[in-house]
């Protein structure tokens, strides 16, 4: 959350995806959101019990953070936590 209070230029979209089976669900999805505060107005949540968004991403563990620029072109794709200043290279 502190890169988007540091970034307000920057939407930071957040993808939740799973299903009760693997401990998952919107309502987790929801109080997460309120738990850690990403309610910001460059923040959005997303949630996807079919798992497809994280596949076309090529996504396989959270946390997994993806950089797009405003062209839509991919700047990095990782695993692990944000590392803040690796994020603020890569946007400029």
């Amino acid at each position: 959350m502190q890169f988007a209070r540091n970034h307000p230029e920057i939407t930071i979209v957040g993808i939740g995806a799973g299903t009760a089976v693997n401990g998952d669900s919107l309502d987790g999805a929801l109080n997460f959101v309120q738990n850690h505060g990403a309610t910001l107005a460059n923040m959005r949540m997303l949630y996807d019990v079919s798992f497809r968004s994280w596949q076309s991403f090529g996504v396989t563990t959270q946390p997994w953070s993806i950089g797009f620029d405003d062209e839509g072109n991919r700047l990095f794709s990782q695993p692990g936590r944000i590392d803040l200043a690796s994020v603020s290279a890569a946007f400029g």
